[in-house]
């Protein structure tokens, strides 16, 4: 009895202690996870399975519905002058499965004192949560009427990542996030909630509760994009804070339009003719992605520039690449599973589909290599 109650005493002379030291340990552990959770990560990784219906793109401050053309005006400054500036987003009808993710296609086109100096088609998409997620864009930049550049990056080629290009719910307070992640053309945008609850007039009208991100890249970290939000309709001011050295911007919503069936046409048509360019002229990026679908599933470019497949008799009215989408179920045929990421990457000596794939048989990982043309499985490996 005597040693039981030196054993009770001898427990109760230590919890204090062993408490205090599990309670210091659980709070690293909850401060790393919390960290974790905070961390400002230099890229973000897309998982296609959280996305769903992705090309309705609804989220409350940045809604793209197909037909819509957004127009802005302003100005920048460049050595001191300042340049009348003019901006044309247009929501087109059009897809593009990228990464596994079909996508929503923009047409966008930049004047500087009425001269395009660059055209651009860019991709959106939406996941479950309501993030709305930048897959990659084809630029072009001209100088007196002559393409100059075409810095593309495409998620899922050389090392690119998408990034999120508006939260579902920002808020105050929390990590900068990468807005997409193109290391082979210096794309390194990263956007951060910088105020919330602001009012802004444009021409297009006046807006409460605008929300405002601050946006940079890594190679001008001092310098920094405002743009400002309003709920229902998007982007409705950009301005600029930090380094004067730098090009300052400002522009404003002059209109939105719904487009009627022929400028709809005249839009699909200009974003179809920048996709036959970029296949020309971006070997490396582009040339590897399938076709521009209309909304409806129809693939609308038959001979792609930049291919070296030839259409076929059984293929005629279809891309000459096999898509990403065909690439998935391919896989899927080899591999039953799920799959947890699509890219393109060099494989046995040329570009090749690689499709990740958790196999419900073992439970593995594994990388599904398919020939972009034919669709035929080269090899998997674990």
């Amino acid at each position: 009895m005597k040693s039981a109650l030196r054993s009770f005493a001898h427990w109760t002379a230590f919890p204090f202690t062993v408490i205090f030291v599990i309670a210091i340990c659980l709070a690293s552990w909850g401060n790393a996870a919390i960290a974790k959770d905070n961390e400002e990560k230099l890229f973000l990784e897309l998982d296609p399975k959280n996305f769903d219906d992705s090309t309705s793109i609804d989220n409350e401050w940045m809604p793209l519905k197909p037909g819509t053309r957004f127009v802005y005006e302003g100005t920048t400054v460049e050595d001191g002058e300042t340049i009348p500036h003019r901006v044309v987003i247009n929501v087109t009808d059009l897809t593009k499965v990228i990464g596994g993710v079909r996508s929503v296609v923009t047409w966008d086109l930049d004047y500087s004192d009425d001269e395009l100096v660059e055209a651009e088609i860019a991709f959106f998409a939406q996941d479950k949560e309501g993030n709305v997620w930048r897959m990659g864009e084809y630029p072009e930049e001209y100088e007196d009427g002559k393409l100059v550049a075409a810095p593309a990056w495409i998620h899922g080629i050389e090392d690119a990542k998408a990034g999120i290009s508006m939260k579902a719910k920002p808020a105050l307070g929390t990590p900068s996030y990468s807005q997409g992640w193109g290391p082979a053309v210096d794309f390194t945008d990263r956007g951060k909630v910088h105020q919330m609850g602001q009012k802004t007039t444009v021409p297009f009208g006046t807006y409460e509760d605008v929300l405002v991100i601050k946006e940079s890249t890594q190679d001008e970290p001092d310098a920094f994009q405002l743009k400002y939000f309003a709920r229902g309709v998007g982007n409705v001011s950009v301005g600029w804070m930090g380094e004067k050295e730098k090009s300052q911007e400002v522009l404003e919503l002059l209109k939105v339009e719904q487009l009627d069936s022929k400028g709809l046409d005249e839009v699909r048509e200009g974003a179809l003719k920048l996709e036959k360019s970029a296949y020309d002229n971006s070997n490396n990026v582009y040339a590897h992605t399938p076709a521009i679908e209309h909304a409806s599933g129809i693939v609308l470019q038959t001979d792609r520039p930049g291919s070296t497949a030839k259409p076929t008799d059984k293929t005629a009215g279809k891309s000459a690449l096999i898509t990403e989408e065909q690439a998935v179920s391919i896989a899927q045929k080899a591999v039953p599973g799920d799959v947890t990421a699509v890219a393109i990457e060099k494989k046995l000596g040329a570009n090749r589909y690689v499709v990740e794939v958790l196999a419900k048989e073992d439970g593995v990982e594994t990388d599904v290599i398919i020939d972009m043309e034919t669709g035929k499985v080269l090899t998997t490996e674990k």
